[in-house]
């Protein structure tokens, strides 16, 4: 209409057509500085305004407020259809007093068996204590609610010491705490306690009035306006102690996120203060900090508990709900604090509510009966796929040992739901959105549809597990709408519409941090919801882990257990300066590895531009620079650090034993002859299953002995292959947005090179086994006649192509088809692969996502078919992340074993030159062409000769045998996904299986300053300007040649994460990505830094099916090792490979 988009109504939607489109909001993540910078800039009306527009335009709030015409009705306040009876459940008289609800509840759970709990097993698996262990203590006089109380003082005085501040309470007064303890102790010793919570240890959030404390909603200045008189309708009716807020942290990982709003109250249970606590819950603001903090949150139905006494008791989607350790305490506070205000028993006309029996042998069944509504796509939207998977198996052990059925379902318009709560108007205001667009009555529609076929919708509560706290936002605060969307991605549902919905912890990722499940129910079936959970947490979750924050505070014993923080294994005090101990004398037993996250903004197209203009501005780009600097401890690093060995200004390696199994190669020899000689070390050729044309063989790539066995059987010529070629990259060039792999090409060059290797065929001299072979060149290599450009617009005009490369005259030797410069991240100082000069090659699995860099071109032209090989750079990565992203193979060799004359990076000290290929044994004849070092460096590094693996002798499976694999678990597991780790371990165990490779543990000390130092003062490929006091090569160089006396070859994953996505505001302009480029290059420094061997190959696919490598990092002069180890994982040990969305079959034409 116009342009109006109308929607159709409800009742016409075709649900079943709906399309799951993940959604990533738009918006920069700020802290610290950059925050205060970006509040003074919105707070600037021409710039604010602008600002302001810009953010609704790119997150499509302007099209959905004003754009779109809903046909239904506004839904002021949730409407719910009539209840349907639940089975096995108690009625609770909201009228009846709490304390008689909570004795109702009470006889609804099962038999209380004190048991052992109170003899101490340091073997037994940790469990909070529950509130009948409270009152079971009480009442037998083990202990008294005063007691306690002093325990519980002594802990909040304790945690409250802390740097930096941290409060689980920001309103307390330990008399008060004292008075109504010794007020429960003398009802106990009376034996007249009010009720089972008499005792209980019970915070309150800081929006919820508790009189005599202010209701502050966490701020500065509300209690100046507002008065707190008597206690909020909920608290009178638990009538308890404490308030909380601030920017607590994590008990199980300080370092991160509680999860908000209700942080305090989720924290102070998790770490054992209280047994219970209220929350508000608007936007999950109870079920997120309990996902996060591994507790128990309700979210009633909309009006079930009475909001008077609340900072915003007159919202239409907030409620007040119970944070526990257990669901059973859970049952009891909820049983406590429920009742509807009298306005809402007149416009919603609630039920009487229920809990479930959870006391009859008739409730496991109940559970079975259960309905569980899953949408897949929705579910698996996570941020990594341990919470998706934890949440899976559940629903699995549910069927197997309750017989509960899911099916699936699909739930439209999220997208709608999702933008609008998180960009417009946040997690708890959303009583102010626009009525209009706020689509509750057909959003009611739909899930009222989908409650037709099932009971509870099962979803994880968050699709991220705690994010890491930055601490530049501990003092101004932070916006980070990523993040929010990652908390937030399910829980929107039981606000906007009302629904009850709880979290339970149901495990813990690889990290040890906590995963919830959220069950969402039908309107008023709290009973329902709470009964799943109790099965879920009873015979489902595994056991859980003690926080490392915890504190006993019922046996008397308040422990703090503080994570191991950075030891000083290695430094020692001098005034100011940070004094690193000699290399010699570390003590690596005590290294402990901690993760570490650059502190810098994530920008992309206008942001971007604008953060380019402030940097350029004299005052305000040093302050910049200085706060990025200080924000990651780079002056610290660079300025007050002492090394007390000489500074290594290139590598210096010390000799190599020789390797077994190998053929040496003559480095003066011709490339052709270098050629022929690994050749004959290559396992025999049999053409014969690889031109049957039988459809249904996995998919593989053509080799370079398929291309010449064409060739050479007159199949095909390389003028045919040429023209197919050429035709798919014109075919390619074509594509909008523009994404080419070739940024100088010229195909009447390329059709005479094949016509050229066609006559020579035909003639029977091909040079090689390269001959006829395409290759591409990386766009900072010199391969004439094309410029080198690196990329930019400019470079061509300030520097003269006169020759070729010595790597690429060493090809062109061997009757390699160079088909052109091929596409890379300009200049190379960056690891996506993102160009805004000639456009960003896409990954050829999934062009939605980046190749990865610099050598973006070169790994995505080999991925898709159209070259068998290709050349590329390495400083930092650059060869070995775009092969991982592209699922391809690329070699690093030692510093120093290619001749980098002809390169733009020629004088660097990190950087080589190497090949791109699909499979090891075409690495292998590649790298015999191109190896060779320089005059230059055969002097300086005297490097020995160069080696192939022979596969074809006896002992080369043995030798294979005897290599020693080093693992450094943490570093190994620190990835951005468990997939990852999961699929380089698994390959690990099968080499031990099927060759008898043993992986030996082993630890690398100084990670943390070599990947700061790397990332964040130069990027990934001029390491050669860092500070060489900083550069502390020699220390890092004796580590690891120490690691190298107990193992052959290092291990890790290529990259902490697999292809990231391309921001559409990256394409035009580019985008920094420190925190990607982190994860990128997380295991790729040490390879550059100190000059070692180091080849990637493609193991498997994570759940989306984008390539994985695994990368092997040898001795110095040892490639032959690598690559040996790198066939036997191709052949034995790595998945099938799977065809790429972008492939074209060049050999056979179709």
């Amino acid at each position: 209409m116009g342009k109006k988009l109308v929607k159709l109504p409800a009742t016409e939607v075709d649900m079943t057509a709906a399309k799951y489109t993940p959604q990533r909001v738009q918006a920069p993540h700020l802290t610290g500085f950059w925050l205060k910078l970006f509040v003074m800039l919105i707070e600037t009306p021409i710039i604010g305004s602008m600002i302001l527009i810009l953010l609704k335009k790119k997150n499509r709030i302007t099209e959905m407020l004003k754009n779109t015409v809903i046909p239904e009705a506004p839904m002021f306040i949730p409407e719910f259809p009539p209840k349907e009876s639940e089975p096995d459940v108690f009625s609770l008289e909201e009228d009846g007093k709490p304390e008689e609800r909570v004795e109702l509840a009470l006889q609804c759970l099962p038999d209380y068996n004190p048991g052992c709990i109170w003899i101490t097993d340091p073997t037994a698996p940790f469990r909070y204590w529950k509130i009948r262990d409270y009152a079971y203590a009480y009442k037998s006089k083990l202990t008294t609610p005063s007691q306690v109380a002093e325990n519980f003082i002594s802990a909040i005085e304790e945690s409250n010491k802390k740097n930096p501040l941290a409060p689980l309470l920001i309103s307390y007064d330990p008399d008060e705490v004292r008075r109504q303890a010794d007020a429960s102790t003398q009802r106990f010793k009376k034996g007249s306690e009010l009720s089972i919570l008499d005792g209980i240890f019970i915070a309150v959030k800081d929006d919820i009035d508790c009189y005599p404390y202010p209701s502050k909603g966490g701020t500065t200045w509300f209690h100046k306006l507002r008065e707190v008189k008597k206690d909020a309708v909920c608290v009178s009716r638990l009538r308890c102690c404490a308030v909380h807020n601030r920017t607590t942290t994590n008990p199980h990982a300080p370092d991160r996120y509680t999860g908000g709003s209700s942080s305090g109250s989720a924290a102070i249970v998790a770490s054992g203060l209280c047994s219970a606590a209220l929350g508000t819950d608007g936007g999950g603001s109870v079920r997120i900090p309990s996902s996060l903090c591994g507790v128990v949150g309700l979210k009633t139905t909309y009006g079930r508990t009475n909001m008077k006494g609340l900072l915003y008791h007159s919202g239409t989607v907030a409620i007040v709900g119970p944070i526990t350790a257990t669901i059973e305490d859970a049952i009891l506070v909820y049983a406590a604090i429920l009742g509807s205000s009298p306005a809402e028993r007149v416009s919603l006309k609630p039920p009487l509510p229920c809990l479930p029996n959870l006391s009859s042998c008739g409730s496991w069944c109940s559970t079975g009966s259960l309905r569980l509504g899953k949408y897949t796509e929705w579910f698996n939207d996570v941020f990594s796929t341990e919470i998706s998977d934890k949440c899976e198996d559940i629903l699995n052990q549910l069927s197997e040992k309750h017989g509960c059925n899911t099916i699936e379902i699909v739930l439209p318009e999220l997208h709608e739901m999702f933008i609008a709560h998180v960009v417009s108007i946040g997690s708890e205001a959303l009583s102010q959105l626009n009525p209009d667009l706020e689509d509750g009555r057909r959003l009611m529609h739909f899930y009222v549809e989908i409650f037709k076929k099932v009971d509870i919708i099962v979803t994880p509560t968050t699709a991220m597990t705690a994010p890491i706290i930055s601490p530049a936002a501990l003092t101004v605060g932070e916006t980070n709408m990523r993040v929010s969307g990652s908390l937030m991605r399910f829980v929107l549902a039981g606000n906007l519409l009302g629904f009850p919905a709880i979290s339970v912890p149901v495990g813990y990722d690889k990290q040890g941090l906590p995963i919830g499940m959220q069950l969402i129910g039908r309107p008023w079936c709290e009973a329902s919801i709470l009964r799943l959970a109790a099965a879920i947490e009873e015979t489902c979750a595994g056991p859980k882990k003690k926080p490392v924050q915890f504190y006993d505070i019922l046996k008397g014993n308040p422990i703090q257990y503080s994570p191991a923080g950075r030891l000083s294994y290695c430094i020692k005090k001098m005034g100011n300066k940070r004094v690193m101990l000699p290399a010699s004398e570390v003590d690596l037993t005590a290294v402990k590895y901690i993760p570490e996250n650059i502190q810098a903004p994530h920008l992309t197209g206008f942001w971007f531009k604008f953060f380019l203009n402030l940097a350029e501005v004299p005052g305000i780009g040093s302050l910049i620079m200085n706060h990025l600097k200080n924000d990651n401890k780079f002056d610290e690093k660079l300025k007050y650090t002492v090394i007390p060995e000489c500074p290594m200004f290139k590598p210096e390696f010390p000799p190599q034993e020789p390797e077994p199994a190998v053929v040496s190669i003559e480095e003066d020899a011709k490339p052709e002859d270098r050629v022929e000689l690994a050749l004959k070390c290559l396992p025999e050729y049999d053409p014969a299953s690889n031109w049957n044309g039988d459809t249904t063989a996995s998919f593989r790539y053509w080799k370079i002995r398929d291309y010449a066995y064409a060739y050479r059987s007159k199949f095909t010529t390389p003028s045919m292959v040429a023209e197919r070629f050429i035709s798919a990259i014109e075919e390619f060039n074509n594509k909008n947005p523009t994404a080419p792999l070739l940024i100088s090409f010229d195909p009447d060059e390329v059709r005479k090179q094949a016509a050229a290797s066609t006559q020579r065929f035909e003639q029977g001299n091909p040079l090689s086994i390269l001959d006829g072979i395409f290759m591409a060149i990386k766009d900072d290599i010199d391969c004439y006649s094309h410029p080198s450009k690196g990329a930019t617009a400019w470079m061509h005009e300030v520097r003269e192509v006169k020759k070729d490369a010595v790597s690429v005259s060493r090809l062109r030797s061997c009757g390699a088809i160079l088909v052109g410069k091929a596409n890379m991240h300009e200049l190379g100082l960056g690891t996506t692969g993102n160009n805004a000069n000639y456009g960003t090659t896409r990954n050829p699995h999934d062009p939605d996502r980046y190749t990865g860099g610099s050598s973006s071109g070169p790994a995505a032209i080999v991925a898709s078919g159209l070259c068998s090989a290709a050349l590329g750079t390495d400083g930092g990565g650059s060869i070995r992340i775009p092969s991982s992203l592209c699922g391809v193979v690329g070699l690093k060799s030692t510093y120093g074993r290619t001749d980098m004359t002809g390169s733009l990076c020629d004088d660097g000290t990190v950087a080589i030159i190497g090949p791109i290929a699909t499979t090891v044994e075409d690495t292998i004849l590649v790298y015999a062409a191109i190896l060779g070092s320089s005059p230059a460096d055969r002097i300086s590094l005297r490097p020995s000769l160069p080696c192939v693996p022979n596969f074809s002798s006896q002992e080369s499976l043995q030798s294979v045998e005897s290599l020693r694999l080093g693992k450094y678990t943490e570093w190994f597991n620190d990835v951005f996904s468990t997939d990852i780790s999961d699929k380089c371990g698994n390959v690990l165990s099968r080499l031990l299986e099927k060759h008898g490779c043993k992986t030996v543990e082993i630890v690398i000390p100084e990670l943390h300053e070599m990947r700061l130092a790397h990332v964040v003062s130069i990027g990934s490929e001029a390491l050669c300007a860092l500070n060489p006091d900083c550069y502390d090569g020699r220390r890092l160089m004796y580590f690891h040649m120490e690691i190298f006396k107990r193992v052959d070859i290092i291990v890790t994953p290529t990259t902490g994460m697999t292809a990231p996505i391309i921001p559409p505001g990256a394409l035009k302009v580019g985008e920094t990505n420190l925190q990607v480029t982190g994860n990128l290059m997380r295991f790729i420094i040490t390879a550059n830094l100190l000059g070692l061997p180091a080849v990637t190959v493609p193991v498997g696919y994570d759940k989306q099916g984008l390539p994985i490598g695994i990368q092997l990092i040898g001795r110095p002069w040892c490639e032959a090792s690598i690559l040996r180890l790198a066939a036997a994982i191709e052949e034995t040990c790595a998945e099938p490979k799977k065809k790429p969305l972008q492939y074209y079959d060049i050999l056979k034409g179709n």
